[in-house]
């Protein structure tokens, strides 16, 4: 009799309790007051910086300065420079995380830049340059056929998270010691990270963070933490801002939210897959590889509801790898985008936990919901 493998259900920990700080993020990373002095520093250097949109951008660029983030995620930021280097912003560097409740607590403030600067540059991610997002009509009728994530908002933040974690599930699969899928949740969704993002949307919602003169990026951190974020439940705010529906403390279009963010999910993922992928693998290995991939794509010509342009870009890419594959000629390149084309038309949504994750996600936010509106109200 064949045995059935179950997939163990996955959980996300969005931090209502807590979140306690490993040794080594508390010997790289400072205690909040002090990151919001050297902040502070910062902004006093470069003080002719007064819109604090271009700030957010810079202290965002500490961190995330890459072309991908300048020219993709938070497209528009390109010509916006870093800060100069100094002692300063090497200490702010020195760590994505901060140290919170009383330095026993982790909190990713790197995130936080991330999303508070795509919601001013906000936008789809896609391949589309920005010349054709401004004509309306022709961008829709692209955008329905190019790979496309609805906003770089959230792209920035709690997707682009769930797209590292899907897609660190396929690479996982090939790795010689794989990790458990909740493992690697927990290292890509630690809660650190997870309350970031529910933070970023919050303060995104409760402050003017473009074209505002009048308040430094520290003094609006600092004003959320200390005067905002204790008197309400940022849960529901980040819940209410990423799509959910609530009744009092309940999520009531859990299941219409998930299908839709399905999509968006498989994109993201496919977007990151084509940036990590590197097949840094034996021969071997990759002829496996290849061989599995060439049959995925005659299962996915066969069985998946496409396009018909969908189905001819698929089988053009299935000739040139069949060439690849006779002339023992192993092209990583084509092999990388053949594997991004199944994971955005949903192939791989099984081996990617697709439903699943979004699940999780859910529950985990609608617990995190339900304890903090507890808390206020005790």
């Amino acid at each position: 009799m064949a045995q059935i493998t179950l997939e163990v259900a996955l959980s996300f920990n969005f931090g209502a309790s807590g979140c306690p700080a490993t040794d080594a993020i508390k010997a790289r990373s400072l205690a909040l007051s002090d990151y919001f002095s050297l902040m502070q520093h910062v902004e006093s250097d470069n003080s002719k910086v007064t819109d604090i949109s271009v700030m957010i951008t810079k202290f965002r660029k500490l961190y995330y300065g890459s072309k991908l983030w300048s020219y993709e995620l938070v497209r528009g930021t390109e010509d916006i420079a870093q800060f100069a280097s100094s002692d300063t912003t090497k200490a702010i560097q020195k760590s994505h995380e901060v140290l919170t409740n009383d330095k026993q607590d982790a909190y990713d403030i790197a995130h936080l830049f991330a999303i508070m600067d795509a919601s001013n540059h906000n936008g789809p991610v896609t391949p589309l340059p920005d010349s054709i997002l401004k004509d309306k009509e022709l961008a829709k009728i692209l955008e329905a056929i190019s790979p496309t994530v609805d906003d770089r908002l959230m792209a920035s933040g709690w997707l682009g998270d769930l797209s590292e974690i899907a897609g660190n599930f396929y690479i996982n699969k090939h790795q010689k010691a794989p990790k458990t899928k909740q493992e690697i949740i927990n290292q890509f969704g630690a809660n650190y990270k997870t309350i970031a993002n529910v933070d970023g949307m919050a303060i995104v919602k409760h402050f003017q963070l473009s074209g505002n003169q009048h308040e430094t990026v520290s003094q609006v951190l600092s004003d959320y933490f200390t005067s905002v974020k204790p008197s309400l439940n940022p849960y529901k705010v980040f819940a209410s801002s990423i799509g959910f529906e609530l009744n009092g403390s309940q999520i009531t279009n859990a299941s219409s939210w998930q299908s839709k963010q399905e999509q968006n999910l498989r994109t993201c993922t496919a977007f990151y897959l084509a940036r990590e992928l590197g097949f840094d693998f034996d021969e071997q290995l990759l002829k496996t590889l290849l061989k599995k991939l060439l049959q995925d794509m005659s299962a996915a010509i066969t069985k998946l509801d496409i396009q018909s342009d969908e189905k001819t870009a698929l089988n053009e890419l299935k000739t040139k790898l069949d060439a690849s594959n006779a002339n023992s000629e192993l092209d990583k390149d084509l092999m990388i985008i053949a594997t991004c084309t199944l994971v955005w038309l949903g192939f791989y949504d099984e081996d990617l936990s697709i439903q699943p994750l979004l699940e999780a996600y859910e529950f985990g936010l609608q617990q995190a919901i339900l304890k903090t509106d507890a808390d206020l109200n005790a």
